[in-house]
């Protein structure tokens, strides 16, 4: 890895950016493999949330659920997005 981004030096910024934006990749795609694995309801759920900003009481309404519902929905997933990061190895 450090050899290719050695290569990499004189078409960037720097090798920390470089650095930084393989670690977000490899975040991001450890999050997809996370809510590949849940049903599509929580899934819809969680990215409203947390990649549209939607508020918990429009969420809520679109499907047609309890405000309450659909925060214990995310707080469930947060913690079990936290296991399955510390699985992967992904530290924050």
């Amino acid at each position: 890895m450090d050899a290719a981004l050695e290569e990499l030096v004189e078409c960037t910024a720097s090798d920390s950016r470089i650095e930084e934006n393989l670690e977000l990749k490899l975040l991001a795609d450890v999050i997809a493999d996370f809510l590949e694995l849940q049903d599509q309801t929580k899934r819809w759920i969680f990215i409203q949330r947390y990649f549209y900003l939607a508020e918990i009481r429009e969420i809520a309404k679109k499907a047609d659920m309890k405000e309450g519902t659909v925060k214990s929905v995310l707080c469930r997933m947060r913690k079990n997005l936290r296991k399955w990061l510390e699985k992967e190895e992904i530290y924050l």
